[in-house]
């Protein structure tokens, strides 16, 4: 009796399958597909524009990033001809791929303004003479372009443990303390903590 109602079954199975069309059956027996097989070629094209967009707009930011560091470390001094151009092009990378973000962007030039003007001018009225030059002041309202004003705190604070770190190793290596009171470029320590975060949002945006 177990054997005829298993031959039953396994009949009615049998006549079951091939009712179920020829494509369906093939694609019963495939793998399910990745959301990547499912874009078509005109989708690959968008993303290695965005993707050839994106390197581009890193490139021209890392080329004037490290010619205003280099510019400090030499002069002292973070010319308007070259924070001023790192500025808009970090505006307009935000229009052109991250539009959504824009307004954090133009908030971010606000707040890198707003603060580190703040201080330059309190500091000079108290001490009646400058603490930082104004040349900072704009580039970190260049780097609230690129990074938002939500990681501009992150930014500031990277930026002045680095130059800690390095006035403290100066220290140690000539065993003076001498040299923390001459002026300090500022300029480098913000353009790598720019950079710093720049790989951390590379990093996440991968995991």
């Amino acid at each position: 009796m177990r054997d005829s109602t298993r031959a039953d079954v396994y009949i009615v199975q049998h006549a079951a399958i091939h009712l179920i069309p020829l494509r369906k059956r093939q694609s019963l027996l495939l793998p399910p597909a990745s959301p990547m097989d499912k874009l078509m070629p005109r989708d690959m094209i968008g993303i290695f524009m965005m993707i050839m967009a994106a390197l581009s707009f890193f490139i021209l930011y890392a080329l004037l990033s490290v010619t205003l560091c280099w510019h400090d470390v030499r002069t002292g001094l973070l010319p308007d001809r070259l924070t001023c151009p790192l500025l808009w092009l970090g505006l307009l990378y935000q229009l052109c791929l991250y539009p959504a973000f824009l307004s954090n962007a133009l908030w971010g030039v606000f707040a890198g303004y707003g603060s580190l003007a703040l201080l330059y001018w309190g500091y000079r009225l108290i001490r009646g003479y400058e603490g930082l030059g104004y040349g900072d002041v704009k580039y970190l309202a260049a780097l609230g372009a690129w990074h938002g004003w939500q990681r501009l705190p992150l930014l500031m604070l990277i930026a002045c443990g680095l130059a800690c770190a390095f006035l403290l190793g100066k220290a140690l290596y000539r065993r003076s303390i001498a040299d923390i009171k001459n002026p300090l470029p500022f300029g480098p320590f913000m353009g790598a903590a720019g950079f710093i975060l720049a790989g951390i949002s590379t990093f996440s945006l991968r995991l």
